[in-house]
C-alpha cells in the first residue's frame, strides 16, 4: 500500500490527515517488529480511532493521572509464567503498593483475590476483551488505547480511560493521534503492554517499580507438575458470573486465539545472556532488548521479582515478600492517591 492511498483511506473515515502517515513499503525495509507491527495494524488503528471518537473526545485520559501516585511503590504485574508461584505473596501488597496489572494477568490476580489498582491493555483487536469475559462488574480501571476495538471498549465492566500509543516508526501515532485527542496523553508502545505498564508506574510518579510475571522468557512447566515450556500463568474464567456471590468459583482457562503455547514453544529458542541460558521467542527477544532500553532513557528503579526471569541478569532482583518488607513498610492512607476512586470520579462516558 503506498503512502497516498493509505492517506486517503485514513480520509474516507472522517479523520483528518495534516502531516500524512509514514509506513513500510519495499522501498522502506521492515526494519524491525516495531516496524512491522504498525505496518500490520495501521489502517485498524485509523479504523478505531475514528469509531472511538465519540467516546474518547468526552472521556478522561491517562494525562489526568499524571502524578498521581508520586512517592509511593509500584508492582508492575505481566502475564508470565513466574506468576503462579508469586501470586501468593502479592496478596499483601494490599495497602501497601499501587498495583498495575497488564490484561492478561487481570484474570489471575482477581482470581486470587487481589484487585489491582490500574489495568492496561494496548492491542487492538476484539478478541482482547476474552481476557477479562465473566469478571463481574467491578470498581477497577482499564486504561484503554484509543485505538482499541470498539467491541472490547464495551466489554469492561468497571471504570474506563484512554491513552493515546506511541511508535517510534510511525506518522500516525506521533502526529495524528495527538492532534485528535490532544487531552489524552500518550504512553510509548515499547513492543508489549507489559513494558507500557512499566511506563505507567513511572508516569503515576510512583518510585520503586517492582516486575512481577515480567520474566520475558519461557518457564519451566515443571513447577506446574506439567512438561515442556509455559509461555504465560495460568489464566481464570468464572463459572458462573451471575452467581458468583452463592459460592461458584474460578476455574482455569486458555484462550488459545490470544496465547496460544504449543505454537509459542513450536517457534522458540534458546539464548545465553549474561552467564545464563533462557527458553525465548522472537517476540520476547525483542520485547526484552525495548524494556532494557526504556528503563535506561527513562532512569526507572526497576526491581525484578521473577525468580527464573531474563530480567535477573539485568537489574537488582528480590522477592515478592523482600520488596514488600524492604519497600512498602507503610499503609497507604485512604486518598493519598486517586486509583481507588476513579469509578466515582469518572463519568462512565459509555453510559447514555
Amino acid at each position: 500500500m503506498s503512502q497516498s492511498s493509505f492517506e486517503e483511506q485514513v480520509k474516507g473515515l472522517g479523520v483528518t490527515v495534516k502531516y500524512g502517515a509514514r509506513i513500510a513499503t519495499p522501498e522502506q525495509p521492515r526494519r524491525n517488529l516495531s516496524q512491522i507491527g504498525s505496518e500490520k495494524w495501521l489502517t485498524h488503528w485509523a479504523k478505531h480511532s475514528h469509531q472511538n471518537y465519540h467516546l474518547v473526545s468526552k472521556s478522561a485520559g491517562v494525562r489526568f493521572l499524571a502524578g498521581a501516585c508520586t512517592g509511593l511503590p509500584a508492582f508492575v504485574v505481566g502475564a508470565g509464567a513466574s506468576l503462579d508461584q508469586d501470586v501468593e505473596a502479592l496478596k499483601d501488597a494490599k495497602d501497601r503498593a499501587v498495583v498495575i496489572a497488564v490484561d492478561a494477568s487481570y484474570r489471575a490476580l482477581v482470581a486470587n483475590g487481589i484487585t489491582p489498582d490500574v489495568v492496561i491493555t494496548f492491542d487492538c483487536k476484539p478478541e482482547q476483551q476474552l481476557l477479562w469475559e465473566s469478571a463481574p462488574p467491578h470498581d477497577t480501571t482499564m486504561l484503554f488505547n484509543t485505538c482499541s476495538s470498539p467491541e472490547a471498549i464495551k466489554s469492561w465492566r468497571g471504570p474506563i480511560a484512554f491513552y493515546n500509543h506511541f511508535h517510534t516508526s510511525d506518522e500516525f501515532s506521533k502526529t495524528i493521534l495527538p492532534a485528535v485527542y490532544p487531552h489524552i496523553g500518550q504512553i510509548p508502545s515499547c513492543g508489549t503492554v507489559g513494558n507500557m505498564a512499566v511506563f505507567l508506574a513511572k508516569l503515576l510518579g510512583c518510585t520503586q517499580t517492582m516486575l512481577v510475571g515480567m520474566d520475558l522468557c519461557f518457564g519451566s512447566a515443571e513447577k506446574r507438575s506439567e512438561k515442556g515450556w509455559l509461555y504465560r500463568a495460568r489464566d481464570y474464567k468464572l463459572v458462573d458470573a451471575e452467581e458468583m456471590a452463592s459460592g461458584k468459583k474460578w476455574v482455569r482457562t486458555e484462550v488459545k486465539v490470544l496465547y496460544d503455547n504449543d505454537d509459542r514453544v513450536k517457534r522458540s529458542y534458546k539464548v545465553s545472556w549474561k552467564g545464563k541460558d533462557f527458553q525465548v521467542d522472537p517476540e520476547l527477544d525483542f520485547y526484552h532488548e525495548t524494556l532494557l532500553r526504556f528503563i535506561k532513557h527513562y532512569k526507572i528503579e526497576a526491581i525484578n521479582c521473577s525468580e527464573n526471569g531474563r530480567l535477573q541478569a539485568d537489574m537488582p532482583s528480590m522477592s515478592v515478600s523482600q520488596c514488600l518488607e524492604t519497600f512498602c513498610k507503610s499503609t497507604i492512607q485512604a486518598g493519598r492517591h486517586v486509583l481507588p476512586y476513579l469509578g466515582t470520579i469518572l463519568k462512565d462516558p459509555r453510559s447514555k
